[in-house]
């Protein structure tokens, strides 16, 4: 019809900034980089985990209660009704409502748009709810996206999903300069070297194993403090307050290296992380769950130039390997301390594996990692049969707080 222009927005569904999670601060990156690197208007659907929400940003255009089950039908429905050429879904088990996070396939089953689905998290060893929902997004995706070769993998061998329905697209890092850590770390107030763990806290992070190494680790480089960023995972905090961050805390007074265990209970946003990260010598990993399949924290200080450490979860096997960090087992506060203090023990050899891991995740800067989604996405329209509907930019809608 002569007159009417065709649009092919992207839109995003996901948790989203200022939501203090990996997921919001992953869809918010992704969005904002995708926005800058396309001509198509980008928005957002963000997931609530409270009634009252957050004071989101104009990119995004409604809202969904996570266990209001109505909500994805309604959403869906406005999906549908918009200029959305491709739906990217953030997915993760803990934030949809329902059993393993089912209350998404209420809206996958209604969406008339090819759903692009991002795979946080590949269990090795799910649940059957878990497994169950899971086959089905992949049913009802154009796409699977995952993070690294070791969750294509699982995909294929322990959910059926053919290999090429599957993605591999790194986590984005931020482009920030290589550097030195300086003598004087400002921002946290120390001299000396700083060993840094960053991110929610949950007992799966294995920090007890590093407070465990760090009276091996001050023995041998006294000036050494460990520091712990981050708030306590919302959903611990609400089945079991701060025990857990009290039961480290004691530990570390036990052990003797209370003044060189730094808690910071907060949530940084980027600025303030980068800083963060400045000021680090060696980036801790000690995971205890070892089919994580993405791990943000370890993408962020790769990109920023640290040295890691970490435990041979899925994500951390593929991005150290080649003399990228050091592996070191699950569990074990020696191994742990041995690969520290190697490392603080040898500068030279500390910054060539810095090197070698900043150059390599140079690929893995926003704007580039969101040219590889926006070809997946016109790819996908393209093999679309979907409807297109007249009119330009999605409006703001009464439903975002």
């Amino acid at each position: 019809m002569a007159g009417l222009t065709y649009t092919s927005d992207i839109a995003f569904v996901g948790n989203y900034l200022p939501r203090n999670c990996g997921i919001a601060t992953f869809t918010y990156d992704l969005a904002e980089a995708v926005a800058e690197t396309s001509d198509e208007p980008v928005h957002v659907i963000a997931i609530n985990d409270t009634e009252r929400g957050y004071q989101y940003p104009a990119r995004v255009t409604r809202t969904v209660q996570q266990d209001r089950r109505i909500d994805y039908v309604d959403a869906a429905d406005y999906l549908n009704t918009t200029g959305a050429g491709v739906v990217s879904i953030q997915h993760e088990f803990g934030i949809f409502g329902g059993e393993c996070g089912a209350h998404i396939l209420i809206l996958m089953r209604r969406l008339r748009r090819p759903p692009v689905v991002t795979c946080h998290t590949v269990p090795a060893e799910p649940l059957d709810a878990e497994a169950d929902v899971l086959r089905e997004i992949a049913s009802l995706s154009s796409r699977l996206v995952v993070m690294n070769r070791g969750a294509i993998d699982l995909l294929e061998s322990l959910y059926g999903v053919e290999r090429g329905k599957i993605v591999c697209i790194p986590h984005g890092i931020h482009d920030v300069p290589f550097a030195d850590p300086p003598d004087y770390r400002k921002r946290l107030g120390l001299r000396g070297r700083v060993l840094l763990t960053f991110g929610l806290l949950s007992r799966v992070k294995g920090i007890e194993y590093m407070i465990d190494a760090m009276p091996e680790i001050v023995r041998r480089h006294p000036d050494t403090t460990y520091v712990v960023l981050g708030r306590t995972h919302p959903v611990i905090l609400r089945a079991e307050g701060e025990s857990y961050r009290r039961s480290l805390q004691d530990r570390a007074k036990k052990l003797g290296v209370r003044g060189r265990v730094l808690f910071l209970d907060r949530f940084v946003h980027l600025r303030e992380l980068l800083g963060f990260m400045a000021e680090t010598d060696i980036f801790v990993a000690p995971f205890v769950k070892l089919d994580h399949t993405t791990s943000g924290t370890l993408a962020y200080a790769l990109g920023a130039g640290n040295a890691v450490v970490a435990t041979p979860f899925v994500d951390a096997k593929s991005l150290l390997s080649e003399g990228r960090g050091r592996l070191v087992p699950a569990c074990d506060p020696a191994a742990l301390a041995g690969e520290i203090n190697a490392l603080l023990s040898d500068v030279r050899s500390m910054r060539s594996m810095r090197q070698r891991a900043y150059l390599y995740t140079r690929p893995m800067v926003w704007s580039r990692i969101a040219r590889r989604y926006q070809e997946l996405f016109d790819e996908v329209q393209r093999a679309s049969a979907a409807p297109r509907v007249a009119g330009g930019t999605v409006r703001a809608n009464p439903h975002a707080v």
